[in-house]
């Protein structure tokens, strides 16, 4: 019995050294494998040390996307107002475009048409080219009545226009014209046409006069826009 217990002791010592032996080189594959060859209180120190570093570098980014962010933010405000800027100057620019005649523009209005009279008996020397101070007067009262954008034959009446006789032909803008005359106005059409038709007004005049002219409202008409070149000789700006 004693032999037994003795064998058994033995058997016990050999299986405990090998557990030993089993336990100790798993520690040595851990600690070299996940801890780096660290002992585990090392590595966690080493851990910490790096989890600080990466707290950092992510508030140093944080830090930083803000600033970009911030940065991005004043250049969307500063593009904005130039964009605000850039369109109300192209307004305006348009606007003076309008105003000088350098755009073809289309609105309501009237269309007035003038021709030599008809009639046989009339002479053949009436003809509204030689009396160009009537249609000047026309142009004036549509002026008056508050038209926006005016043109003789398709000819454009800025304010450099120049409306006189030369020989057989009328000459708006240096381009000569024959009758018959077709003037178009864009405006409040009723305020234009009540304008040159009131009693004893302008048409009224043109058609004592022996002329054939019709007055006609629109609610859409097409002006073409300036053709010609305006050039300053002698006027200049003034410094502020």
């Amino acid at each position: 019995m004693n032999r037994e217990k003795a064998r058994a002791y033995i058997w016990i010592a050999i299986v405990s050294i090998i557990l030993g032996i089993i336990i100790s080189f798993q520690i040595r594959v851990v600690q070299n494998n996940l801890l780096n060859g660290l002992s585990p209180s090392m590595r966690s120190r080493e851990l910490i040390i790096e989890l600080e570093s990466v707290k950092e570098k992510k508030k140093n980014l944080e830090e930083d996307i803000k600033n970009l962010e911030n940065e991005l933010e004043k250049i969307k405000t500063s593009t904005a107002k130039e964009n605000t800027l850039i369109d109300s100057l192209y307004r305006q620019s348009e606007k003076c475009k309008k105003f000088a005649g350098e755009t073809k523009v289309h609105g309501p209005g009237v269309t007035i048409s003038i021709e030599n009279s008809k009639e046989e008996y009339a002479s053949n020397n009436l003809n509204i080219i030689y009396e160009y101070n009537l249609i000047l007067n026309l142009i004036n009262e549509l002026n008056a009545a508050g038209a926006e954008a005016i043109s003789i034959n398709d000819q454009r009446i800025v304010n450099s226009s120049e409306i006189r006789t030369a020989g057989n032909t009328l000459m708006v803008n240096k381009i000569p014209l024959t009758a018959p005359i077709e003037i178009k106005a864009i405006g409040n059409m009723k305020t234009l046409s009540a304008s040159v038709n009131q009693r004893f007004g302008i048409v009224s005049i043109i058609r004592d006069k022996g002329y054939f002219i019709e007055t006609f409202q629109s609610n859409d008409i097409i002006i073409e826009k300036f053709d010609g070149v305006i050039e300053f000789e002698y006027i200049e700006d003034m410094d502020n």
